[in-house]
């Protein structure tokens, strides 16, 4: 009797296991999210180790959940004897409520901030990667193995996903092989992505990373307010 009552006790908590939502705690494996960039990336002014932040659209389950990236490269381009701008940037961290989870998020497809796919702000072509490797040297200790990026639209620009070691997660390269262009992507771009969980972050604080989500779309309404119109010069006097 007893042993029943331990099997029956096992099997219910297995039960419960299985039936807890993915939010609360389990790993998340190859799951499509789409994030809605709340600061923006750019070649121009974006620098090396700063953090950029997105609110998940979808799926349902993790709505407005904040993921948190880190810009790992910035090669602006300078003239026509350094005709491309590169940059390297990864999603790092998925904030559910006041947890923090390690992820990896693999992208899939841009849109930018005014609904057009796979391009930037400036209209540049980014593709997904077409197979290819690419040596992308080491960062932080760890081998990055890149795809290699397809060119589209006379060669405009390209997109690769590398796996990256550590807690970088996955790694996005975009080139531009331009000498009077910039990569950039504004607050409201749309970011489609293939994330896994990595477990808890227990060294990130989810009410700095929502404070920072916070700050980064106060920023963003703020600068596109439009700018004030000046006064129109008073009607000359009748005559």
């Amino acid at each position: 009797m007893k042993r029943h009552v331990l099997l029956f006790c096992a099997a219910a908590c297995a039960a419960s296991l299985l039936t807890q939502p993915a939010f609360g705690g389990d790993k998340i494996k190859k799951q499509t999210f789409v994030a809605n960039l709340t600061s923006p990336i750019s070649t121009k002014d974006s620098k090396e180790g700063d953090t950029f932040t997105a609110v998940v659209l979808e799926p349902a389950e993790y709505k407005d959940a904040v993921m948190e990236g880190k810009i790992t490269k910035v090669e602006p381009a300078k003239n026509m004897e350094s005709p491309k701008s590169h940059i390297m940037f990864g999603f790092t961290t998925l904030t559910v409520g006041d947890t923090t989870y390690k992820v990896q998020a693999d992208l899939q497809e841009v849109t930018n901030s005014k609904g057009a796919a796979k391009v930037d702000e400036e209209g540049q072509v980014i593709a997904k990667g077409n197979g290819g490797k690419r040596g992308m040297g080491a960062m932080g200790g760890a081998g990055l193995g890149a795809m290699a990026g397809g060119m589209l639209g006379g060669g405009w620009g390209a997109l690769a996903g590398a796996a990256a070691g550590g807690a970088l997660g996955y790694v996005v390269a975009l080139d531009v092989t331009s000498s009077s262009q910039n990569i950039e992507f504004y607050p409201g771009s749309h970011f489609t992505l293939e994330v896994t969980s990595k477990g808890e972050d227990r060294n990130a604080n989810a009410a700095d990373i929502r404070k920072l989500e916070a700050d980064n779309e106060a920023k963003a309404a703020a600068s596109a307010q439009p700018a004030a119109t000046a006064s129109p010069a008073p009607a000359p006097a009748n005559q």
